[in-house]
């Protein structure tokens, strides 16, 4: 696994929350790219990421990691925008670079920030690891779940067994964000095109209800031993 990253000293870093019988402790994190891609930029308009008439800024986070050792580095980014974000987290991609740029999708997902990129490899790719909550005993309880590549993407999510010690590098910790900036002839598309044409987080299963308790809260309440109800939050995704 090769990482691509620059170095800073303003980012400030989201710790992985913590699960019970997991040992976190091991990870490390990685800051995010400072420097706009705009290759990246674009791939991310192609799958209807854009700002529009009801969101008009859309900001993003990234990493380049070569997931698969051919020597280009996949970008995974995570975006920032009450369009893409929802109680279900906020909308990521992995896409995997030929060199030139990034054609094609190996992973879109609802996650809630970090993606942990773990030293075990299936098909030649690294194993992603990320947090979810789960709804047990009448309360949410943070669990960390597995995504291997099947030959085309990542796909299917399994347990992160109990008294597991999590290894590996922390993408999508940091928050140094860009803003997405159409070129003049997308931001026109984006303009003429409706909002329904737009992939926008206020679809049926992406709804934005800012009223809803966080992520940060949710951890927050494990620390402080503060409940909430099941109605709270949308089911794991």
């Amino acid at each position: 696994m090769t990482i691509i990253s620059y170095p800073a000293t303003t980012q400030e870093i989201q710790r992985l929350p913590p699960s019970p019988g997991i040992n976190i402790g091991r990870v490390e994190y990685l800051r995010a790219e400072r420097v706009r891609d705009r290759q990246l930029e674009q791939a991310l308009i192609r799958e209807g990421v854009e700002p529009n008439i009801t969101y008009t800024s859309v900001s993003y986070v990234y990493n380049k990691v070569d997931l698969n050792g051919d020597g280009h580095p996949e970008a995974i980014v995570s975006l920032k925008s009450p369009a893409f974000c929802g109680t279900g987290g906020c909308l990521a991609y992995i896409f995997r670079s030929n060199g030139r740029g990034y054609r094609e999708k190996v992973y879109e997902s609802l996650t809630y920030g970090t993606i942990v990129i773990a030293p075990q490899k299936n098909s030649g790719w690294n194993n992603l690891i990320r947090p979810y909550r789960n709804w047990e005993r009448d309360r949410w309880v943070i669990r960390y779940g597995i995504l291997r590549f099947n030959g085309r993407e990542y796909t299917g999510i399994s347990n992160l067994p109990r008294n597991s010690t999590l290894t590996g590098t922390v993408a999508l910790a940091s928050d140094y964000e860009h803003s997405l900036q159409p070129s003049p002839n997308e931001q026109q598309t984006a303009t003429e095109r409706s909002p329904n044409q737009a992939r926008s987080a206020t679809s049926s299963n992406m709804t934005a209800r800012p009223q809803v308790p966080t992520w940060d809260q949710f951890v927050a309440s494990l620390k402080e031993g503060e409940d909430y109800v099941a109605s709270d939050f949308d089911q794991p995704q």
